[in-house]
């Protein structure tokens, strides 16, 4: 924070910045080290309750099942300059879990400390996992499909609105699981089950085509696309961007096109609707992961007067795409419960 006030007091443009939530996994231990222990949760943790416990650890005879317990996440906030070129922690704990509730109180004294040091936030990124999303919901957002759909929610200081802006990175790893779920494994049958999602046309969409790719490549000899092994066994590698980047690809669309159409290949019957899905999340992950001036990608540009309307009409063209996905027992896949 004192980095901040520094920050605020020398320039005088104003500090804008995207705030991200974001939890990792850390190893548990513990450590006393000149009366401080190290390794419990640090939330909601008041040390003079332990300070017997304290002094008998360092002896050697304290009873560890009286302590805090182990903290086995840390729950980190950084902060990203929008106007400038720098980042920088602002807050971390130590926790086991938060339901949504606690981490959106943790969002609103964050936005206050920010407030008081001149900070700005727009925005908001965290990743996929349902708790921040219960905890966006519980500050004001709303997250269900239709009219009453409201990405953002009020600044509890200032009242304006503060964006939220999922991690593009870890929701295009959400779909590849999910797609990946079309062709999913029966252990009691020893069958794959097959559940393929279809688009405003009626066209199958299946994980099943990835893996006939693959095995195309393989019997061929020849590279179609950059799908391997790694890629249909991606459980492996489950935290691989690039992995799901590949699959969700211009490339595995184009191949599929190439070995349904032209080489007219019967095991790609049918391969249009997986090959468009996977060129729309295509466009879709250049849209949102825009990091360069100098990039080839039409949809891979940063967002100015020249380029919005193209921009613009292709976000809406995806939305609209993506708001016709159907699971297969006819549902809207975007209104499913289904977990990835």
């Amino acid at each position: 924070m004192s980095f901040l006030k520094q920050k605020s007091q020398r320039q005088e443009k104003p500090i804008i910045c995207n705030l991200i939530m974001d939890e990792m996994s850390i190893r548990k231990q513990l450590v006393v080290k000149n009366k401080d222990l190290y390794g419990p949760v640090n939330l909601g943790f008041h040390r003079e309750r332990h300070e017997e416990e304290l002094e008998e650890m360092e002896d050697g005879n304290a009873d560890e099942s009286t302590l805090p317990p182990l903290a086995k996440n840390a729950l980190v906030f950084m902060l990203v300059a929008l106007n400038d070129s720098w980042k920088v922690p602002c807050g971390y704990f130590f926790v086991n879990s938060l339901n949504g509730t606690e981490r959106a109180n943790l969002l609103r004294k964050a936005f206050d400390l920010l407030h008081e040091h001149g900070v700005i936030i727009p925005s908001l990124t965290f990743d996929g996992a349902a708790v921040n999303f219960s905890a966006a919901r519980e500050l004001g957002a709303n997250f269900e499909p239709g009219s009453n759909f409201k990405p953002y929610f009020q600044h509890n200081v200032t009242n304006q609105k503060v964006y939220i802006f999922p991690d593009t990175s870890h929701m295009l790893k959400n779909v590849r699981n999910s797609f990946a779920k079309t062709q999913k494994f029966d252990k009691s049958t020893k069958n794959f089950c097959k559940r393929p999602f279809s688009d405003d046309e009626g066209l199958p969409i299946s994980w099943e085509y990835i893996g006939k790719i693959v095995d195309t490549q393989n019997s061929v000899g020849l590279t179609l696309s950059r799908l391997t092994l790694r890629h249909v066994k991606y459980t492996e590698s489950i935290m691989n961007v690039k992995l799901a980047a590949q699959t969700l690809s211009h490339s595995t669309s184009t191949a599929l096109k190439y070995l349904e159409e032209d080489l007219k290949d019967p095991l790609f019957n049918g391969a249009r609707g997986t090959a468009k899905f996977c060129m729309m999340f295509n466009n879709a992950f250049d849209l949102l992961n825009c990091r360069s001036l100098a990039v080839k990608s039409t949809f891979g540009h940063p967002v100015n007067e020249k380029n919005y309307s193209t921009l613009k009409a292709e976000a809406d063209k995806i939305i609209n795409y993506i708001s016709s996905l159907k699971n297969s027992k006819g549902d809207a896949v975007i209104r499913g419960n289904q977990k990835c």
